[in-house]
């Protein structure tokens, strides 16, 4: 969603992410000088930024542990810079996670997925940080790094998949994470990373002279293709026709269409 001014320069821009919970709008806090959830709207007034909760479902509900987000760049102060993943349990009781397997795109076989060992579990409403790393000294945790694109499961232990980030973005940067929304069933890109803890989905900051540079060469491809810049004319690096077209009209109809061109 775009704001121009009057000479059509871009005065703000945001990207709303994919899905967001009813009643919650997106809104932009002066605090942190980006947009935020806020489970507050404020039509016609000053916003007011309350971020939501991921709920906790009742322990006869059908939900199980779900990833609820991966660092596929790291962040500042957790598992030293490397790549992590974060599940959530949404139940009110502990889930029991012995035998559940995390793995990416290699498959729950392929040696460096992570099968939780016997006694593990997550207390209802908690939260599990898993570092992802090859060293020896770090031994809980996937050895896998998340690629840009992977996609990341969890498999419980009868080997069913029981949470599924789809494949990420491939848009991932340092102190940026793949966070799930309060829906519980889509992820947001979050300039806010909360290892261990609620998510926080904060729109990331937007590089407006590269976005503007992007717009540009999109628009002269574009010119080139068709063969006609905005004025009119042709592009130096018109691409060759690849197609032409021959139409013959009745003389009275193409007059009538003359006359009526708006």
């Amino acid at each position: 969603m775009t704001l121009l001014d009057g000479s059509g320069a871009v005065l703000s821009s945001v990207a709303l992410p994919d899905a967001h919970g009813g009643g919650h709008t997106y809104a932009f806090s002066a605090a942190s000088s980006s947009f935020e959830y806020t489970t507050q709207p404020t039509p016609d007034a000053a916003n007011v930024i309350v971020a939501p909760a991921l709920p906790v479902v009742p322990a006869s509900s059908t939900s199980t542990v779900v990833i609820s987000e991966v660092a596929d760049k790291g962040t500042t102060g957790t598992c030293a810079g490397r790549d992590w993943v974060e599940l959530f349990n949404p139940t009110a009781s502990a889930v029991a996670l012995a035998g559940y397997v995390l793995h990416d795109d290699k498959g729950a076989a392929d040696g460096d997925s992570y099968t939780f060992p016997a006694g593990s579990s997550l207390s209802g409403g908690g939260f599990l940080l898993l570092c992802c790393a090859d060293e020896a000294a770090v031994p809980v945790g996937p050895k896998f790094k998340v690629g840009g694109d992977d996609t990341i499961t969890l498999l419980d232990s009868s080997g069913a998949s029981v949470s599924t980030t789809g494949a990420l973005p491939n848009s991932g940067k340092f102190d940026q994470t793949y966070s799930l929304l309060p829906t519980l069933a889509e992820f947001a890109v979050t300039a806010t990373a909360t290892p261990a803890a609620a998510n926080v989905i904060t729109a990331p900051a937007v590089d407006w002279d590269a976005h503007a540079q992007a717009l540009a060469a999109q628009n002269a491809l574009g010119g080139d293709f068709f063969g006609m810049n905005g004025d009119g004319s042709v592009p130096a690096n018109a691409m060759d026709h690849i197609i032409d077209l021959s139409v013959t009209m009745n003389a009275a109809v193409l007059e009538k269409m003359w006359d009526e061109q708006s």
